[in-house]
């Protein structure tokens, strides 16, 4: 088994947090005058028995209809493994996120590398909520001018800042798929899937959207995402995983992703963004630039060479990178790994894009997790990897990028994450 005695008596399995969710209905009442939840969720605490579908709840939040789900509060870890022992991971309903996910270093350590909390409410609870794991949607990253224009119709869609003093809509705006408190429709011992109802026009997207993941953990450390969306009507989507990632699990003081060794081996281009990553339109061509990693090397190798490149005054990356057109979806997009812990993480994806953020907006106010020891999450201690289309497309049709989908033609990702040593 990969996870030793005091980790399982940590993270239950799913039989057992059923279990213990039936037994706790009846505390419900005084749980939810403890615990600090948005509307939404403090409903759905107080109403366990009742369907929340018909409730109408502040500025068009969507409802938790938790009658459907397999466990009753957005906040109940379900743990799975895979056969082998290799990998284990604990996801949470609140944005579909994973919590924890544990792999062994080179020495047999068992290393919990995803950044999150150990009172998992504070998921939703945190303030500067940085997306800690969830799927981030309808539209993944910013939408410039918090509007963009359906090229058939010409009909033009508003949606609601929340970055930059309102100039853009970051993650599908203030009440993004990473706020929502996503149905848990099926579990094993070694996946989960998950699913979430997105009501037409709620932050300014057109169409109802039913949007399903599948999180799967398979022998030899795999990880499997698979995401499937269908639109009522014509709505652009783009989902993605927005996990943060440590891949010594904060086992080395001091350490950052400087030291990291990525290949992106058909990531060609970037897209150019101004100084609040906005796209501005051209793709830049990586040759001779800090954003070539063709070859692997390490991420700080042109570390000087990165000023601006994650926004105004900084260093390091917040970069959407562009495959070639030509290249499978089987083959590797991405590989990094930690010379510290020996890690390494192969990703494999039929999305075009990746973006990486080299977590320069970290400053040490965050602690880690129990499971990863003492200390804070201090800046670029981490690396955040979006598998994606390419960011900001619906408001650059010149690129010849369809990211509208209909009733014909459903949304499908994938993407898998293999883990080994060196």
């Amino acid at each position: 088994m990969l996870l030793d005695s005091s980790f399982i008596a940590s993270f239950s399995y799913l039989d057992d947090e059923l279990g213990r969710a039936q037994r706790r209905r009846s505390s419900f009442f005084s749980l939810a005058t403890t615990i600090l939840l948005s509307f939404e969720m403090l409903a759905s605490l107080l109403l366990p028995f009742v369907s929340l579908s018909s409730l109408v709840f502040a500025q068009g939040n969507p409802t938790w209809d938790d009658s459907n789900s397999l466990v009753r509060t957005p906040f109940t870890p379900i743990t799975i493994n895979a056969s082998d022992g290799s990998i284990a991971a604990t996801f949470i309903p609140y944005g579909a996120t994973v919590a924890n996910l544990f792999v062994k270093d080179r020495n047999g350590i068992v290393r919990d590398v995803v950044l999150g909390y150990d009172e998992l409410n504070k998921f939703a609870t945190d303030p500067t909520h940085p997306n800690f794991g969830p799927i981030v949607g309808r539209y993944a990253n910013r939408i410039k001018n918090n509007t963009f224009t359906d090229p058939t119709t010409g009909q033009v869609f508003h949606t609601p800042p929340n970055e930059n003093n309102g100039t853009d809509t970051l993650h599908g705006g203030p009440y993004g798929f990473s706020w929502r408190v996503w149905t848990v429709t099926d579990a094993s011992p070694s996946s989960v899937t998950l699913q979430l109802f997105d009501p037409d026009g709620l932050e300014g997207f057109p169409g109802q959207v039913h949007s399903q993941v599948k999180y799967s953990l398979y022998p030899g450390g795999i990880w499997d995402i698979d995401l499937y969306a269908q639109a009522s009507s014509r709505t652009p989507i783009l989902l993605s995983s927005h996990v943060y990632w440590n891949l010594d699990g904060y086992s080395i003081p001091n350490a950052t992703v400087k030291e990291y060794v990525l290949s992106l081996p058909y990531a060609t281009k970037v897209v150019e963004t101004d100084t609040i990553l906005i796209p501005t339109g051209p793709w830049i061509n990586v040759t001779d630039t800090a954003y070539n990693f063709l070859q692997p090397r390490t991420i700080g190798n042109d570390w000087n060479g990165t000023l601006g490149y994650p926004g105004l005054g900084g260093y390091g990356y917040d970069t959407c990178w562009i495959n070639e057109k030509w290249t499978p979806p089987t083959a590797t997009k991405l590989e990094v790994y930690s010379p510290g812990s020996g890690i390494k993480l192969a990703v494999t994806s039929n999305q075009r894009a990746i973006q990486i953020y080299t977590c320069g907006g970290q400053h040490g106010t965050i602690p880690v997790k129990s499971t990863q020891g003492t200390g804070f999450v201090e800046q670029n201690s981490c690396m955040v990897i979006e598998m994606e289309d390419v960011i900001g497309a619906i408001n650059y049709p010149e690129w010849g990028l369809d990211q509208w989908y209909s009733p014909s033609r459903p949304y499908d990702f994938h993407a898998s994450y293999q883990f080994s040593t060196i």
